[in-house]
């Protein structure tokens, strides 16, 4: 009388050469001294095949390294996005936000200390954004988030938020500290924009005038032709 799991049980399909690996959730009741089993049995087949469908699907959506959305799917979200502002008249801004003379924290520090940079700036971005803004990482030290329903002072304010924090981090690993900055450019969705690209486009300009001018600073776009 009681219950156990049986894993991989091997049954084998009749008139076959196949076989199935189950587990198996078995009842035993007592009855006049017989015993009879009750299970009910899940195909483990199917389940791997889940799980590896489940994984498949992070690998082309997600980054990696920081779990963020991918290039690929980050832009493909931030079309519907797009599109969907469009439509309604609704506020859009995207950030882009690259850490300043990366290559020197790798060649410096070593390429551990580079991904620990960027796990943290994703962790950064995560806390400071809302849950309905879509972060992604689409370079090697670049990430992209767009802002819903946010105007350009909104988008301002974000992100001199997360370029203020960044430089109040500090990053230690194996007795080493180290600090850096982020650059960041922005644009936001007017009537001059045609597409996605294009928003990138001029968010990209932004960032190149921020690095331009210094790094460590944060300029938006005024409108889709600056």
């Amino acid at each position: 009388l009681g219950f156990f799991l049986i894993p991989n049980l091997v049954m084998a399909i009749a008139k076959t050469d196949r076989f199935l690996w189950l587990n198996a959730n078995v009842f035993l009741v007592a009855t006049c001294l017989l015993f009879y089993i009750l299970g009910m049995m899940t195909d483990r087949g199917r389940r791997q095949t889940f799980l590896l469908e489940k994984t498949l699907e992070q690998q082309a959506t997600q980054d990696g390294l920081t779990g963020v959305a991918n290039r690929r799917f980050f832009l493909e979200l931030g079309s519907r996005e797009f599109q969907r502002a469009q439509r309604y008249h609704k506020h859009l801004s995207l950030l882009l936000i690259d850490i300043d003379h990366f290559k020197r924290i790798n060649d410096n520090y070593g390429h551990p200390i580079g991904d620990k940079a960027i796990i943290a700036l994703t962790e950064l971005i995560c806390r400071v954004v809302r849950h309905t803004d879509i972060v992604g990482r689409i370079g090697g030290e670049e990430f992209a988030v767009l802002l819903t329903e946010t105007d350009r002072t909104g988008a301002e304010c974000v992100a001199e938020r997360i370029r203020t924090a960044v430089t109040e981090m500090r990053l230690t690993m194996g007795g080493i500290t180290i600090v850096f900055t982020v650059s960041i450019g922005g644009a936001t969705l007017t009537a001059d924009y045609k597409d996605m690209q294009h928003l990138i486009k001029t968010a990209d300009d932004a960032l190149y005038q921020a690095k331009g001018a210094g790094r460590n600073r944060v300029v938006i776009a005024k409108n889709g032709y600056d």
